[in-house]
């Protein structure tokens, strides 16, 4: 936060003077503040995440490196999920989607209680584990029941959207479902098999899911309170298009695949694959989406589809089911499937310029792979990041993971390598990698320390100061209780200001001091000028807005007609200019040119120099810069025995201070 500083209006104030902030910023991040790591590389989503049991069979243990194999009770083809202890990454438990019946397993690799949670048909992403923000030893289990076998199973199964909770306090501390808390509808609304869970900005967290007949998202909102049943619904412009009727089947554009969102929480990607029930020659109908994602509203905008969907004649190009985006946030990866030809291509695109045109260029195929012994390759290769690497799985009957090991590096930089971590349990298929459980950020506190902020004058006026951010929701509290927005300053001292929300919370501690700095007046003897005051510590004249070399004393002897200032400043960082004094009598010639008739010996000088004029005179020595070095005396002659050789200003007036005449002196030794 910046404190906001306001005076009550001084017309003085407004035309001369100006505050000098002297401020010093000493940030505090207590806990971790948003900005610092993305919230897929932060520690408790990296042991929460550590345990992974999908598949027939498989599970892998990212505690060690390389990561370990266990035997999970899995036999899901896809829609997976699986939570750890975000300390200690010991599993919890894991979430279990089958044709049949969805179910939860613990630690211990059982069944949990109440943990059978009905009947699900196959669903890319129909699992999903999302912690309680107000219990930290609870969880919600979504579960979707995705459109692949409609019309096999008829409404309200299909497109459907449930959720539970699971109390890890419960079955003596190996969790069971809370009674009551088990198959709340949520949204009936046709949803794809895309969903995932993304932190939000303020300690909350989105549900994201995607319509399969319209192009639309919806973010159900989840906070402290609970889960806002009215999400947000976003349509992202371009989208992938869907409506129609074929076959007394509607067109269902997105229901299959999957949907990812990158490490800063900025973009979103979403694959869709139309119903297999219709043949279409319809470009446009299904691909990839690139779409910008804000984590403060929930909103997708902006989309951009990167791929396209094509059949014809039995010849299929698909895309993937999971993409995958690199750590630092500039590429994406997704696998495009071509059906003539039984191959998989692994596609790397730059992302980094949010353009069309420009990621098209990108496009580079990375790998090719074969469909190899009907290893059912299609719409089954699942990309998901974890740590800095992305992990592969190439094909339903594959027992191996294969990885990208560089994936923030271009083209084959980015290191592919084939098969790099055994599945030793597997049994036969290992399906779709599992959904990823994401963590809110937790409440941030910072801390700004302004050191010395001096206000130069105006203490005849209210201070006032406010917080830079006022906002709906936060609370305000100043060093003397008081809770208003703007705060009244009467005195130097030190200050401070609490405010925020339950997330964001700031603290700000400020020093007031008054310079006191006395307004600059210019007084004039002769042609000497001076401030009416002696306290400042330091002075620069001025002629005509530009400085003067060397005039840095309190006092000035013109040299020449024009309008003059100064400019002073004290050690409290004040500083002031005065007001224009215009000086109209330097070089004035009497009538019959008197200054001819006066004569100044000897020039060069070493002892003192004499002037003889037809009239009386005062003598004024100054420097060449201006300062006065010896005043007007009524004479014919000035001793300059003791001054150092150099150039001087002799000016010769007459008794009522006029100017005659202006001479160059050298002294020498």
């Amino acid at each position: 936060m910046i404190i906001t500083i306001t005076q009550g209006y001084n017309k003085r104030i407004h035309r001369h003077y100006k505050w000098l902030l002297a401020l010093l910023f000493v940030v505090a991040l207590h806990k971790f503040a948003h900005g610092q790591l993305y919230y897929n590389q932060r520690p408790g989503f990296l042991k929460a995440n550590s345990q992974w049991a999908f598949g027939n069979g498989a599970g892998l243990d990212f505690n060690s490196s390389p990561p370990l194999s266990f035997q999970s009770q899995c036999r899901a083809g896809e829609g997976t999920a699986s939570v750890a202890d975000p300390q200690t990454g010991k599993l919890l438990f894991y979430w279990v989607t089958t044709r049949t019946a969805t179910s939860l397993f613990n630690a211990n690799h059982q069944q949990m209680p109440d943990g059978v949670m009905g009947k699900n048909s196959s669903t890319t992403q129909g699992c999903l584990i999302v912690p309680m923000i107000d219990s930290p030893n609870k969880y919600y289990v979504f579960s979707l029941y995705g459109p692949t076998d409609e019309p096999r199973y008829p409404q309200p199964f299909v497109g459907t959207l449930f959720y539970s909770v699971v109390d890890m306090t419960l079955d003596n501390g190996l969790g069971n479902v809370v009674p009551g808390k088990k198959n709340i509808l949520l949204d009936t609304d046709t949803l794809s098999e895309s969903m995932i869970a993304i932190p939000g900005d303020n300690c909350d967290i989105w549900l994201m899911v995607h319509s399969y007949r319209d192009p639309q998202f919806k973010a159900y909102h989840i906070t402290g309170a609970g889960i806002d049943r009215s999400p947000i619904v976003s349509t992202a412009g371009k989208q992938i298009q869907g409506g129609g009727v074929n076959s007394n089947v509607s067109i269902r554009s997105y229901h299959a695949g999957g949907m990812v969102v990158s490490p800063d929480r900025k973009k979103l990607a979403i694959t869709a694959s139309p119903s297999e029930l219709v043949n279409l020659n319809a470009p446009g109908i299904a691909g990839l989406l690139l779409c910008q994602f804000d984590p403060a509203t929930g909103l997708v905008s902006n989309a951009i589809q990167m791929e396209d969907y094509y059949y014809k004649d039995s010849n299929r190009i698909q895309v993937s089911y999971s993409p995958a985006f690199s750590p630092d946030n500039n590429k994406l990866y997704a696998g495009i499937y071509h059906n003539n030809s039984a191959t998989h291509q692994l596609r790397q695109y730059t992302i980094s310029d949010y353009d069309s045109t420009a990621i098209a260029k990108s496009k580079k195929t990375i790998h090719t792979f074969l469909d190899k012994n009907n290893n059912n390759i299609i719409g089954s290769v699942s990309l998901k990041l974890y740590k800095d690497t992305i992990y592969i799985k190439e094909g339903r009957l594959q027992v191996t993971l294969s990885a990208i090991n560089k994936p923030n590096l271009d083209s084959i930089s980015c290191d592919y390598q084939a098969n790099t971590v055994s599945l030793q349990f597997a049994l036969t298929e290992t399906g779709e990698l599992p959904n990823e459980v994401v963590y809110p950020f937790p409440p941030d506190t910072v801390s700004k320390t302004i050191l010395d902020t001096v206000i130069c004058s105006g203490w005849e006026n209210d201070l006032k100061v406010r917080p830079s951010q006022i906002r709906a929701g936060y609370t305000y509290t100043w060093s003397d209780n008081s809770s208003d927005t703007v705060f009244t300053i009467s005195k130097n001292g030190i200050y401070w200001v609490n405010y925020g929300d339950d997330c964001h919370f700031k603290v700000d501690t400020f020093k007031v001091k008054g310079g006191n700095l006395v307004p600059p007046v210019i007084t004039v003897n002769i042609f000497e000028l001076r401030t009416i005051a002696d306290n400042y510590d330091s002075y620069q004249w001025m002629l005509n807005g530009q400085l003067l070399p060397g005039a840095t004393q309190n006092t000035y002897t013109v040299l020449e007609n024009g309008s003059y200032q100064v400019i002073v400043a004290n050690k409290q960082g004040c500083v002031d200019t005065s007001e224009v004094y215009k000086v109209t009598n330097v070089n004035i010639q009497l009538p019959g040119d008197i200054s001819a008739l006066i004569e100044v010996w000897p020039n060069p000088v070493q002892e003192a120099v004499f002037v003889r004029a037809p009239m009386p005179v005062r003598l004024s020595l100054s420097n060449i810069s201006g300062r006065l070095i010896q005043p007007q005396l009524a004479t014919h002659f000035l001793s300059m025995q003791e001054l150092a050789a150099g150039m001087y200003l002799l000016r010769i007036a007459d008794e009522d201070g006029r100017l005659l005449k202006v001479e160059k002196l050298v002294k020498v030794k």
